[in-house]
């Protein structure tokens, strides 16, 4: 998104600079850019499992969540599941189902993140 708050903090950021995570965290929209549910995302990962060593612009978008450099285990996934339902007002487990297929990277999870936001502006969440 063109201007978004999350891009405009990171223009002219060199790739060997940090931000503080609090700085690009921003508040989820509805339709956004899958780009901007992305970025969204890493700075979500980082700030909830308090990852300080590694920036947003460090995190492919085929950055694995579970078995890769992140070392996520199951407590950081139920911490994540939270978050992200709470920042961007979804339901990321429906009826109890887990669907570790959608952890497999960041871009499988923001494409989930995607669906269940397309949802709820259906009205089909529930």
């Amino acid at each position: 998104m063109v201007g978004s708050p999350f891009h405009s903090r990171y223009r002219g950021l060199r790739r060997d600079e940090t931000l503080p995570i609090e700085s690009c965290y921003t508040q989820p929209v509805i339709g956004a850019p899958m780009d901007d549910i992305k970025e969204q995302l890493k700075v979500l990962i980082l700030k909830s499992l308090r990852i300080t060593d590694v920036s947003p612009l460090d995190l492919s978008d085929d950055q694995l969540l579970m078995g890769g450099d992140l070392e996520i285990d199951s407590i950081d996934v139920l911490q994540l599941i939270l978050e992200i339902e709470r920042h961007f007002g979804i339901k990321l487990v429906k009826g109890g189902k887990f669907e570790k297929t959608e952890w497999s990277s960041i871009r499988t999870l923001a494409t989930a993140i995607e669906a269940r936001l397309v949802e709820v502006v259906d009205g089909k969440s529930g």
